[in-house]
């Protein structure tokens, strides 16, 4: 077997295999084969901004084993809600550059789960153009759930991690506003929330928390938001009428049976 197929091989088996605790996973947290995905384009986006630094313990090289093992950093870590605490990030020594956390998020198990990715590439080119580097345990994420709501794991532990005393983090990305939060007064609390603990926020699209048009730029995002899930909640709401009307099933099966589509008979000649 070739090195290539054996790698393939390898990932193939941990993408299988159970998740401890299989039935607890919580909500938002991407499976294990998106996962594996963000670690790939995690390791080869960094390994390209940031080459000095491959092959130490914050920035290992691409192997199934570092795969694996940040991976499954991820899934405790989330299953958890604790991220790593800080001294965890002291190897990169005196020399290192600025550290910062990411935070990215797509809204419905219909979306495109590729859309992590996506948001993570566009994020460490930013981070990178600022000269900050950050680690993967920074890295926060949420899969298939709305921004309307604030119980997102993913979400609550960047909250925490800004309200830490223990962090190094003073820099924050996003692709888009949006990933974090479409609710309004949430929007403008997380905010508030940043500036009290003198960090900054950026976004991929050019929005800087520590420009002086930030807070404006802000509640006009946010009641830009409101609008559009306002929206979005009629035309949803107007096709279950309709779908309801044609006599079709709105919600999940019972457990254990599936929703076959329903089609006309052709005609005997």
């Amino acid at each position: 077997m070739s090195k290539n197929n054996s790698f393939q091989s390898m990932l193939a088996d941990f993408v299988n295999a159970p998740m401890p605790n299989e039935s607890k996973r919580p909500c938002g947290l991407p499976n294990r084969a998106d996962l594996l995905e963000l670690t790939i384009t995690y390791l080869t986006r960094q390994a390209q901004h940031w080459p000095e630094l491959v092959g130490r313990e914050l920035l290992p090289e691409h192997n199934p084993e570092s795969l694996t093992r940040l991976v499954v950093e991820f899934e405790k870590s989330y299953v958890s809600g604790q991220f790593v605490s800080s001294n965890v990030l002291a190897t990169l020594g005196s020399d290192s550059p600025e550290l910062g956390a990411a935070y990215i998020r797509y809204s419905d198990a219909n979306s495109n789960t590729r859309s992590l990715d996506q948001q993570l590439i566009n994020v460490l080119q930013i981070a990178r153009r600022e000269q900050v580097f950050i680690p993967w345990n920074r890295v926060f994420a949420d899969a298939a759930i709305s921004g309307t709501t604030s119980a997102r794991t993913g979400y609550q532990m960047l909250g925490n991690l800004i309200q830490s005393d223990q962090t190094r983090v003073a820099r924050l990305f996003v692709d888009d506003l949006d990933r974090l939060n479409q609710e309004q007064i949430e929007s403008l609390q997380f905010l508030q929330l940043i500036n009290l603990n003198n960090m900054r926020l950026a976004t991929a699209n050019g929005f800087d928390s520590s420009q002086g048009m930030s807070k404006v730029a802000r509640s006009f995002k946010a009641k830009q938001n409101k609008f559009f899930v306002a929206q979005l909640t009629g035309k949803v709401f107007r096709r279950m009428i309709h779908e309801n009307t044609q006599r079709q099933k709105l919600g999940l099966p019972p457990t254990g049976l599936k929703v076959v589509p329903k089609r006309e008979r052709k005609p005997e000649r």
